[in-house]
C-alpha cells in the first residue's frame, strides 16, 4: 500500500495570517511571525517550536516554570529571556521547546517523542531559531547577509560580484570575518537543528541576541555566495583581515583570506538544499543524503546520527525504525541498512568501507564518520551503470551473510597517490610513494585519438557542466584539461592577461592541480599515449571561453576529491576510494575487482577474501562501464552474472512484534 504523502508546502503561516488584517498582528510591534488570538487554530491557543543548541549540558541555571524551579542550560536560559523580552509569546501563544517538554532521562518517553518531530515541527505555527547571544560584530553578519539576499531576490547578484572584484570592501569592513565567525557557531553543526530547519517555514526568524534575520534571507545571502561570489569572497575576507591587521599596527599580510567552508558548504548544500524540497514537497532524500548529514554534523549520542534525521526520511522507512536508546551503533546501523535494502535500495552498500569505526560489516554504512567526501563523484546526472536493472538480493536464513547479483567487469591494474594522511583543505598534497604503477597497460579504447578521449571523459566524470549535470559534449574536445597550464605562477599571469578573473582568484585551490600533476605526470599509459605528463599542451588557445575551461577545471578537481587513479587490466581508466582513515590493508589494492551490481547505479570496488566472502571497499568508476555497457556485454554472452556474498550480522538481528514494524 502506498505511504500516504506527507510533504505539504509549507504556506500555512501566509493561509493563517491572511485572515487577519496584518495590522491586528504587529499593532504591538510584534513581527507577524507570531499570530493575534483571533488566528489561533486550537481551543487552548496554539504555539510555536524552538530550535536551538543545548550548549554544555552540566552547565544549568534554574528558571520558574508553573511556579516551579526547573533546570534548563544556559543557552536555553538566554533564549528564553530574549522570547520573553520580545514579548512573542503572550494570549495563550506558547513554545515547545524539547529539553523542558520530553523527560530525557526517561528512556521510554523519548522513545516514544522523537518519531514525533516531524509531527510537531511541521505542525507548529512557526519555528524560532536562537543562533546565541549577540557578538561584538554579529549585526555585521546580519547586514551582509541581508544584503546579498536583496541582490539576489533582484537577480542583480552578478552585478554585485563584478563590484566586489573591483573593490572588495564594497559592502564595507568587517562584514565578511564577521560572517565566517557567525557560520562557525555551533548551531549550525548540530544535527538535530538538520530537521528543524527543513520544516521550518521560510519566514522563520532567526535570532542572535536582540538582531533578527529570517530563515530565507540567510538561504538567499549563502546561495549567492555559492554562486557568484565563491572566489571573490576570499579577497573580500583578505581585505578585512588586511584592514584589521593594519589598525593593529601588523602591517599586511597575503596569508589571510583563507575560509573555513565546512559549515558554508553544509548550510547552503545540505540543510537549504532539504528545505526547498521541503518547502516544494519534492521527493525524499536518499540514502546517501541521510548518510552525509548525520557525517557533516555533530550528535551527542552516537545512535542520534540515525534517529536525528527521522522526521525527514521517506516515511516508508522511517515508520520502521523504533527508536531504542538501548542498543550498540552497529546495531543500529546495520539494522537501518537492511531496512532500505529490504525496499529494494541497494545504494546503501555502495556507502560501505572496510574501516567502519563501529564495527560494521564493509557492506553496511557507517553514520559515525565524522567527515565524508561530499557526494561529488556522483553528479546531479546519475549514472546507470546497472542499466536500471531490479536488485535481487538474498539474506541468508540466519542473517549471517548477504548475497547479490554482479558481473565483475575488470580489475585494479595501477594506483595514483593517496592524500597524504599531513594533507589540509590548503595543502592538497599527495603522498607520491604511494603510487604502484600498472606492469602494462593496453588501451581498450583503441587508437591514440579514443584513447585520449577517453582518458579526459574520466577526468571528468564523463559529465559537463559546473555541477555535473550534463553529458559530456564532443564540442569541449576543443578546449580539454591538456591545455591548462599545470604551474599556478604561468598560469595566473595568462589567466589576467585574458581578463579570467574567476581563474585567476583561484589561488590555493589550483595547487591542488598542480601538485595531483606533478605526482602523477610519470604514470604510463601506453605507447599510444605515453605518460600523463605527455599530454599537456600548456598553452590555452586563443579562441577559448573562461567558463569552458572553468567547468572542466571544476569537474576534474570533484572527481579527484577522495579518489585515485586506477588503471585497469582491461586497458581502462578509473578512479576507486581513497580510504585514508584506513591502514594499508584497507586502502584499495592491485587485483581488486569492479563489479555492476544489480540496483546499484556505480561500480563496487570489492575484494574477495580467503573464505569466499567478498569486502566492500567503496563504490568506483570505470571508464566504459557508467551507462549499461555491462548488461549488453552480457545479452551478447561476452560477460555473465554472479552471486557474490558478504558478510552481514549475527543471529537474531531483528525481533518482528508485527508484520509492519522491526524493533531496532
Amino acid at each position: 500500500m502506498e505511504a500516504p504523502n506527507l510533504r505539504r508546502k509549507r504556506n500555512l503561516l501566509n493561509n493563517w495570517v491572511g485572515l487577519v488584517a496584518p495590522t491586528e498582528l504587529s499593532s504591538a510591534g510584534i513581527p507577524v511571525q507570531f499570530p493575534s488570538v483571533k488566528v489561533h487554530r486550537f481551543t487552548w491557543g496554539d504555539f510555536a517550536t524552538l530550535s536551538y543548541t543545548w550548549g554544555v549540558t552540566n552547565d544549568t541555571t534554574s528558571i520558574t516554570l508553573n511556579g516551579v524551579e526547573w533546570p534548563v542550560t544556559l543557552s536555553l536560559e538566554a533564549a528564553l529571556r530574549a522570547l520573553r523580552d520580545l514579548g512573542c509569546f503572550q494570549d495563550r501563544f506558547r513554545l515547545w521547546v524539547d529539553a523542558i517538554c520530553i523527560n530525557q532521562e526517561d528512556q521510554d518517553e523519548r522513545r516514544f517523542q522523537v518519531p514525533k518531530m516531524r509531527e510537531l515541527y511541521d505542525g507548529s505555527w512557526t519555528t524560532i531559531t536562537w543562533l546565541g547571544g549577540a557578538t561584538e560584530d554579529s549585526h555585521k553578519t546580519l547586514q551582509l547577509l541581508t544584503t546579498l539576499a536583496q541582490y539576489e531576490s533582484r537577480e542583480e547578484s552578478s552585478l554585485l560580484k563584478d563590484k566586489l572584484q573591483e573593490e572588495p570592501d564594497y559592502l564595507g569592513r568587517g562584514k565578511w570575518i564577521a560572517l565566517q565567525s557567525f557560520l562557525q557557531r555551533r548551531y549550525w553543526s548540530r544535527l538535530w537543528t538538520i530537521q528543524e530547519l527543513a520544516l521550518a517555514p521560510l519566514n522563520m526568524l532567526m535570532l542572535t541576541g536582540d538582531g533578527m534575520i529570517t530563515w530565507q534571507e540567510v538561504q538567499d545571502g549563502l546561495t549567492s555566495i555559492h554562486v557568484y561570489h565563491w572566489f571573490v569572497k576570499d579577497a573580500c575576507l583578505q581585505s578585512d583581515w588586511i584592514a584589521v591587521l593594519r589598525d593593529q599596527g601588523e602591517g599586511d599580510s597575503t596569508d589571510s583570506g583563507l575560509w573555513d567552508t565546512e559549515n558554508l558548504h553544509h548550510i547552503d548544500k545540505d540543510i537549504a538544499h532539504i528545505a526547498r524540497k521541503e518547502s516544494h514537497g519534492e521527493g525524499f532524500l536518499s540514502f546517501a543524503e541521510l548518510l552525509y548529514l548525520a557525517n557533516a554534523a555533530h550528535a551527542s549520542r552516537p545512535l542520534d546520527k540515525v534517529y536525528g534525521l527521522l522526521a525527514i526520511m521517506d516515511p516508508i522507512i522511517a515508520r520502521e525504525i523504533i527508536p531504542d536508546y538501548t542498543i550498540e551503533p552497529s546495531e543500529l546501523f546495520t539494522r537501518v541498512a537492511k531496512i532500505f535494502i529490504t525496499t529494494g535500495n541497494l545504494e546503501t552498500i555502495c556507502e560501505g568501507n572496510p574501516w567502519s569505526f563501529s564495527g560494521t560489516p564493509s557492506c553496511v554504512p557507517d553514520w559515525l564518520q565524522q567527515s565524508r567526501n561530499r557526494d561529488k563523484h556522483r553528479p546531479p546526472l546519475p549514472y546507470s551503470a546497472d542499466a536500471n536493472s531490479p536488485p535481487r538480493i538474498f539474506f541468508s536464513d540466519n542473517l549471517y551473510h548477504l548475497s547479490v547479483d554482479a558481473i565483475i567487469v575488470d580489475r585494479v591494474e595501477g594506483l595514483g597517490a593517496c592524500l597524504s594522511s599531513d594533507a589540509d583543505e590548503v595543502q592538497f598534497e599527495y603522498s607520491a610513494e604511494t603510487i604502484c604503477y600498472p606492469d602494462v597497460f593496453d588501451s581498450a579504447y583503441g587508437s591514440a585519438d579514443a584513447t585520449r578521449l577517453a582518458l579526459l571523459r574520466a577526468l571528468i566524470g564523463d559529465r559537463c557542466g559546473l555541477l555535473g549535470d550534463y553529458p559530456f559534449l564532443d564540442t569541449y574536445r576543443s578546449l580539454d584539461l591538456f591545455k591548462l597550464p599545470i604551474s599556478f605562477l604561468t598560469a595566473k599571469a595568462e589567466f589576467q592577461r585574458r581578463g579570467w578573473n574567476e581563474f585567476a582568484l583561484q589561488g590555493f585551490r589550483y595547487l591542488q592541480w598542480e601538485h595531483w600533476w606533478e605526482v602523477h605526470g610519470q604514470f604510463w599509459l601506453g605507447k599510444e599515449i605515453g605518460n600523463l605528463y605527455d599530454m599537456f599542451a600548456d598553452e590555452i588557445p586563443e579562441d577559448a571561453e573562461e567558463r569552458n575551461a572553468l567547468e572542466m577545471y571544476r569537474r576534474f578537481r570533484n572527481v579527484i576529491s577522495g579518489r585515485r587513479f586506477a588503471p585497469t587490466k582491461g586497458g581502462r581508466f578509473a578512479w576507486v576510494p581513497d580510504n585514508v582513515v584506513g591502514d594499508k590493508s584497507e586502502q584499495v589494492q592491485k587485483d581488486d575487482m569492479f563489479a555492476i551490481v544489480s540496483g546499484c547505479r556505480v561500480p563496487l570496488v570489492i575484494r574477495c577474501n580467503g573464505d569466499g566472502l567478498y569486502q566492500v571497499l567503496g563504490d568506483g568508476y570505470i571508464q566504459g562501464f557508467m551507462e549499461g555497457e555491462a548488461l549488453e556485454m552480457v545479452k551478447r554472452k561476452t560477460l555473465d552474472f554472479i552471486q557474490i556474498t558478504f558478510h552481514w550480522k549475527t543471529l537474531c538481528l531483528f525481533q518482528t512484534v508485527s508484520q509492519d514494524t522491526l524493533i531496532i
